[in-house]
């Protein structure tokens, strides 16, 4: 959780003051940097917070649910926390990958 808030906290830092300037059009750049960085501690600290840690939740409430639901489908054998996947599985893993890759690429180029 904390290392996806700070991750989160550097492109809030980066991405946001874009959006304030360029797509907006709220604000000069300079004032959109500043303000971005002026909430960084008040408000997207504890939004992003916040926001992993309801993430963390929602995945150990639904990590047990998908990993019997990819036993009974064959995707994994034993247990999955000792790499237990199988190829079908690999292959999934890789394709979500590759589409995780290309989103971060996309919002890089925007």
């Amino acid at each position: 959780m904390a290392a996806t808030t700070a991750v989160m906290l550097l492109l809030n830092r980066y991405v946001t003051p874009i959006y304030l300037f360029d797509y907006l059009g709220a604000m000069p750049e300079d004032a959109a940097r500043e303000y971005v960085i002026s909430i960084l501690p008040t408000v997207l600290l504890p939004f992003n917070f916040a926001k992993s840690l309801m993430n963390s939740a929602i995945a150990m409430l639904l990590y047990k649910p998908v990993a019997n639901a990819m036993k009974r489908a064959k995707l994994a054998s034993g247990s999955l926390g000792s790499g237990g996947f199988n190829k079908n599985s690999v292959i999934i893993l890789v394709l979500g990958s590759v589409g995780l890759a290309a989103s971060i690429l996309i919002l890089i180029l925007i």
